[in-house]
């Protein structure tokens, strides 16, 4: 299975990520939510808006912060704000790496090492959080997470476009933007639910080619 089955096609979101990237010799790191995961479009949209504020500050090992008005995502109050931490903080990658003593191995890692919420109400009251040292290393390597367009993260509409979006903003600009996964791998890197869309015409139907309508129309910009 290629980038051809599984991302959408080359378009707009592609040619801009080209323009905006021209890295193919750097790193290219790859993660999976771990067995299990699936998060919900509201924490999967939050995680990106907390990663693209903290690629401005390039990544740098201190707390980032977000206003609460721009974490409710249209709702009035932020009563949905302390549950919705809860799920994003309890999000875990799994990243191909290395062991201690240089040996390949599967890095599972929790993103964050501290989230604070301030109390207050109203708009202004702050969210701050600090990245742990894998997922530093991770955004770093990737180059993706500086280019992801905050606009675009806002406007779709599945978790599973987002993801795509997401995706592309990392592979596009590469020498070889194909991606090759064995379909469990890449139910894990969408985070599809397990025992759902089990084969690969379920998988195709019902996320990836419903992702790819919503992506193509509009198709979102990187950068």
């Amino acid at each position: 299975m290629t980038s051809a089955d599984a991302l959408p096609p080359p378009g707009r979101v592609v040619r801009v990520a080209r323009a905006a990237r021209q890295h193919d010799g750097a790193e290219m790191v790859e993660a999976r939510f771990v067995a299990g995961q699936s998060p919900s479009l509201a924490a999967r949209r939050l995680l990106l808006l907390m990663v693209v504020a903290a690629a401005e500050a390039g990544f740098a090992d201190r707390r980032h912060r977000l206003a609460k008005g721009d974490i409710r995502q249209g709702h009035k109050g932020n009563e949905r704000v302390g549950p919705l931490l809860e799920e994003v903080s309890a999000i875990r990658l799994e990243i191909q790496g290395a062991s201690s003593r240089g040996q390949a191995a599967l890095i599972r890692a929790g993103l964050f090492a501290e989230v604070v919420e301030e109390t207050a109400a109203g708009d202004g009251a702050w969210v701050e959080y600090r990245f742990t040292e894998p997922a530093r290393r991770l955004f770093l390597a990737s180059g993706a997470y500086a280019v992801l367009n905050r606009a675009a993260v806002m406007a779709l509409g599945s978790k599973y476009a987002l993801r795509l979006y997401e995706l592309g903003c990392l592979y596009a600009g590469r020498r070889n933007p194909t991606l090759s996964s064995p379909l469990p791998d890449l139910r894990a890197l969408l985070g599809v639910p397990a025992g759902v869309y089990r084969d690969w015409t379920d998988l195709r139907r019902n996320v990836l080619d419903q992702a790819r309508r919503e992506l193509d129309a509009p198709a979102p910009t990187c950068g």
